[in-house]
């Protein structure tokens, strides 16, 4: 008899795994402005990408949609530190 595969439950992920280029990676599916979507933690350790992971699906748990920060115009970057008022839409 073999035994059944266990399974993590709902939304646990796995652990980080190591790059060729040494780094650790995770993945997670995360609420974003424009919708779903697969992004990809880093880290140096396996720790340091599960936490970054971690903390970004404990804000999405707060109700915080993910953005990626290099995919921020300027514009959303000076209104998001409070330079600027909201960018104009066209």
């Amino acid at each position: 008899m073999s035994r059944a595969k266990r399974k993590n439950p709902n939304r646990a992920g796995t652990d980080a795994r190591k790059r060729k280029d040494g780094r650790y990676e995770i993945h997670a599916t995360l609420d974003t402005p424009t919708g779903r979507k697969r992004v990809s933690f880093y880290g140096d350790t396996a720790e340091e990408a599960n936490n970054k992971n971690f903390q970004a699906l404990a804000d999405q748990a707060r109700g915080v949609l993910f953005t990626d920060p290099g995919r921020l115009t300027v514009g959303e970057y000076t209104y998001r530190a409070g330079y600027l008022t909201p960018p104009a839409t066209k």
